[in-house]
This record gives C-alpha cells, structure tokens and sequence, in this order.
C-alpha cells in the first residue's frame, strides 16, 4: 500500500509506474491501483529499462541492489528494520524516532536518507481529506468508531477487539474496515446481521472517508498509525506485530497515542481501559494534535520529488 501511495505520487508527476511482486501483492495492486499500474513477476524487473526501482521488502539487502544499482538504475529502498546493509541512492524510513544516524555503515556514503513520519508514504486521499476536515471539531462525545487491521487480522484481533468493547460500543455505530478471507470476517458478519450498528466494509477502497466520518479509531501499528495522524484521529493502537512494537512504545510515550498490546495477558481488559480513558475529550484533543504535527499527509510527495531529483542528478552525470 505505501508502494501505491508513492507511485501516485510519481505518476502525478509524469512517471509510469510499474509493480513486480508475488501474487499476493499483485492482487492488490489491481484492487487498489484500479488498473493504472502494469503487474508483473519480480524477475527480471530492468528487462523494460527502468530508470529508478524502488525496493520494498525484508527479504531484500545490498545483495539484490547493488547489481541493480550497477546498471544504472537509481535505486531506492524502503525500509523500516536498520537492520541490514543496501545499495541504495535513497533510503526511506518512515518510522517514528527514526533517524538518518540509524543507517550510518549501512548506506553509500552520499545516499540519501529521509526517515520520520514526515516522509510517510500516504495515498492521496488522505491529505485531500485532511485538507477537507480541517478546524473539524471531534471532541465532543464519542459518536462513531473506526476498527481495523488493515488487510490482516493476526489472532482473530478485530473480533477479539469488538468482543472486549461490545458493552461499550452499544449504540454507537462502528465501521470496522477488514480484508475477504480474514479468520474474524465469518463471526463479524454473524454479528452484524443482528447489531445494525456495526457496520462492515470488506476490502474497502474509501479508508480515508471512513476514518473522516469517525471521532475514534482502533487499529493496528503499521502505515495505518499515519493515516490516522494526517486526519487527527485519536488513536487507540493495538501492537500485533514485533516490528510495530518500538515504535508504537514510543509514540505512546509520547503523547501521540493510547496502545495496548495484543500478546499481554490480560489485553482485553486493557483494552477497555485505555478506551475508556479516551472517552475525555481533553485527552483525544490531545492525542489527535501531537499525532497530526509529526504527520500531515504529504509524505509521497516529499519523496517523490526527492527521488526525481536524484534521478535527474544521476541523468545529468551519465550525460557529462
């Protein structure tokens, strides 16, 4: 998904945009990308002359870029671990804390590296709705609930959240966004057809919207955390996955969310405190503010232009 939010942002600029990945994520990029981005195997990816390729992936290091690299590509990587070496001429680390010292030895010397929410790669509808909601007042009382996981739903979570705060949520209408084949979307659907106030939305493309209409969010700690902050969404994060943890740790440390962890023991019950606790306005006004300044939405654009420019140095040097 943040490889679409960057490609929007290129294509906007002139760009064609090609996508080489498993099945999985070909499958999404159609679904997402609407038929504007070719798919095709990841072998192979400089067969068409590709000037910049953008590499996104764990499995992925210096090993696999440096060739890439040497033929003349400008390469950029996406990475949020710094835990492994690239050849890269741009480095892009998104995370919250992240700083460009956290890649020294682990880089090309010259690389560029941009890290912190800043340069978090969001789709364009999150910034036009951003722009849109601007001076909307959300503090008054809990009125609408946006779950989700995005597109997993490691351990049955999104039952296991609605389940928590069933009692809680009576009455008020909750979207909860989750992908086809999820292990909670058969039980979920059970319970909406006899809760008219839950509301499922399956393989859902309108996010931005849906996140817009609420006064609350629960989810997970990945690119989500950043969608919400652009709409100043106060945010109930749940960690679901070990790389999500040091940075939800300390976003949470510092003002900018409540999270709970979904493998403590008693996770269910602090859940429904720490939604309770978001029940004060004053501490949502709060969250939703310290959230919104690190992250305003224009991330893919940051990077983008970064890259063309790089490319476009690179361009200038070739013909020198």
């Amino acid at each position: 998904m943040r490889c679409l939010a960057l490609a929007e942002a290129l294509r906007a600029r002139g760009a064609r945009c090609d996508f080489a990945c498993e099945p999985d994520g070909a499958a999404l990029v159609r679904q997402f990308g609407e038929d504007r981005y070719p798919v095709r195997s990841p072998d192979g990816v400089l067969a068409e002359g590709a000037d910049i390729v953008v590499f996104d992936s764990y499995r992925i290091d210096a090993a696999t870029e440096a060739p890439v690299r040497a033929a003349g590509c400008t390469v950029a990587v996406i990475d949020d671990l710094a835990d492994r070496p690239h050849a890269c001429d741009l480095l892009l680390d998104p995370g919250y804390g992240r700083t460009a010292q956290d890649y020294a030895g682990r880089v090309p010397p010259g690389a560029t590296v941009l890290t912190g929410p800043s340069h978090a790669l969001l789709r364009p509808a999150f910034a036009e709705r951003a722009a849109a909601d601007r001076g909307r007042d959300r503090h008054g009382p809990v009125r609408r609930v946006f779950v989700s996981f995005g597109l997993s739903d490691p351990g049955g979570v999104a039952l296991r959240v609605h389940e928590a705060l069933r009692s809680r949520l009576a009455g008020v209408p909750v979207d909860l966004a989750l992908a086809e084949g999820v292990q909670s979307l058969p039980a979920l659907r059970a319970r909406a057809a006899g809760d008219p106030h839950l509301h499922l939305h399956v393989n859902a493309t309108d996010v931005a919207a849906l996140m817009g209409a609420a006064d609350l969010a629960i989810g997970a700690g990945g690119g989500s955390t950043w969608e919400r902050a652009a709409l100043r969404l106060p945010t109930l994060a749940v960690i679901v996955a070990e790389n999500q943890r040091r940075m939800i740790e300390r976003l949470a440390q510092d003002g900018g969310l409540l999270s709970v962890d979904l493998d403590q023991p008693d996770f269910e019950t602090a859940l429904a405190a720490a939604y309770d606790r978001l029940q004060d306005a004053g501490l949502r006004r709060k969250l939703a503010d310290r959230a919104a300044a690190l992250c305003d939405g224009q991330g893919a654009d940051r990077v983008a232009q970064a890259l063309l420019a790089l490319w476009r140095q690179s361009t200038i040097r070739a013909g020198a």
